[in-house]
């Protein structure tokens, strides 16, 4: 048996977003002997991004995207390599975004050295097309972003890397992420479930006939439907019903789930019970759901908190299913010492289920909301959350959930609220509403 080392693990905050003025991005093209210009949006407290671009293309790209990043990131704008390197020297940056080659210097250059001299520093490259999300390391490595996606998945697409990177910040946490052989692809039916649904002549129909095509997840989904959770008059007994009633946000984190539990079947062996696993899934689910629509008034922001909460405990079944002799040694240190698992989790590992799974979310390129609720549904204070959040309602729903299945149970194994997080929040005396929602 082995063990990894723990070390401090550090967070990414996210600030206030304040309204700042507009900084344009510079129009005149520039020329090797010209001095290199160069566009300053800062904002004190948010995380600092520096773009690096030439080409009109790139430029082009980045001028319609300016706006709605401003409110979020600090950013430094130019055209030069060796300026770009001057200002990374000067001060820490979040990421760097690196589009065509420079006033000054290749592409090809430049990354190199800035993989040289700031070898911890995520980067980015401007792409025709994203790549996808390679399977988390931990270590730094250049990726994508696609020049034609929308400013909120620039967003995203940074904030995961920077996410996964904060969860495996430690030598230790990489060298688990090494020993995860088995790590399970983002699933072709809901591949093909979210390109039906972009399509606008898409109906339920169309999108059951793509789930009945697998008999496993249509059983799964019609169970879920006649669940005591939903307590029909009438039971479900078509595909086409269920998909209709759950909705295609729940139908699409019913298919993430079932894919994953299928994928570590075999993890049954570490005393994981996978039946009372998916119980509490669904029930979380259920209760992050009722929780974010109580405080959010939002269907969509009700159906991500449903998709989060059903995938909350996904970590387990990754480290039970690649290291089941380590995953249960943690298994028995929370119940011999009476300490909750993901304590004794990092006591083996240096990081716990919660973290995993927010990694494989992010790697599957789900929603930021999703990886944030998921990777610190156990530490929310750790995520500089300053408003009620799809995280909050994860964390609350998995607590509610433990509740619900172990009436006045509030042993230190099952977990409890974060109370110093949602004083923070000035969430603390919705405690009660949010039970009651939850039918508790």
């Amino acid at each position: 048996m082995w063990f990894w080392k723990s070390k401090a693990r550090q967070t990414v905050e996210e600030a206030p977003l304040p309204l700042i003025s507009v900084v344009p991005f510079p129009a005149v093209e520039q020329k090797p002997s010209q001095e290199p210009v160069i566009s300053v949006c800062k904002t004190p407290d948010l995380p600092r991004l520096l773009i690096v671009a030439l080409d009109d293309a790139d430029r082009k790209a980045f001028q319609g995207r300016l706006t709605p990043l401003k409110s979020k990131w600090s950013l430094d704008i130019t055209t030069s390599g060796s300026e770009a390197l001057e200002l990374l020297a000067k001060e820490p940056h979040a990421a760097v975004i690196t589009g065509s080659d420079l006033s000054d210097m290749g592409r090809e250059e430049f990354e190199s050295r800035v993989a040289s001299d700031f070898p911890k520093l995520p980067r980015f490259l401007l792409a025709e097309n994203t790549a996808p999300i390679v399977r988390p390391t931990g270590k730094p490595t250049t990726h994508s972003i696609c020049k034609s996606a929308g400013a909120s998945e620039w967003d995203a697409t940074i904030r995961r890397i920077l996410l996964v990177n904060t969860w495996a910040v430690s030598e230790s946490v990489q060298s688990l992420l090494s020993h995860l052989r088995k790590l399970p692809v983002i699933p072709k039916l809901y591949q093909e479930v979210v390109s039906a649904l972009q399509s606008p002549d898409t109906s339920f129909e169309s999108v059951a006939d793509l789930i009945a095509r697998d008999p496993m997840m249509t059983a799964k989904m019609l169970q879920v439907a006649n669940s005591t959770h939903f307590a029909l008059p009438q039971p479900v007994t078509r595909a086409v019903d269920a998909v209709m009633f759950l909705g295609t946000e729940r139908v699409k984190g019913l298919i993430l789930v079932q894919h994953v539990f299928t994928e570590f079947e075999s993890s049954r062996a570490t005393g994981l019970r996978l039946d009372e696993l998916w119980k509490h899934s669904l029930e979380t689910g259920a209760c992050a759901q009722a929780i974010a629509r109580w405080e959010m008034q939002s269907e969509r922001h009700a159906e991500l908190a449903f998709t989060a909460g059903m995938l909350h405990d996904v970590g387990k079944l990754l480290l039970a299913g690649n290291l089941p002799t380590e995953f249960r040694c943690a298994m028995d240190i929370s119940h011999d010492r009476q300490m909750p698992l993901q304590q004794a989790e990092r006591s083996v590992f240096s990081v716990s289920h919660a973290e995993v799974a927010g990694m494989l979310l992010a790697m599957w390129r789900l929603p930021i909301e999703m990886v944030h609720a998921v990777g610190w549904h156990h530490t929310p204070a750790e995520s500089g959350d300053k408003e009620f959040s799809i995280l909050t309602a994860v964390h609350a729903g998995n607590v509610l959930a433990h509740f619900k299945t172990i009436p006045g149970n509030r042993s230190p194994v099952t977990g409890d609220f974060d109370v110093a997080y949602l004083h923070q929040l000035d969430l603390e005396h919705h405690i009660g509403e949010w039970a009651h929602t939850c039918g508790i």
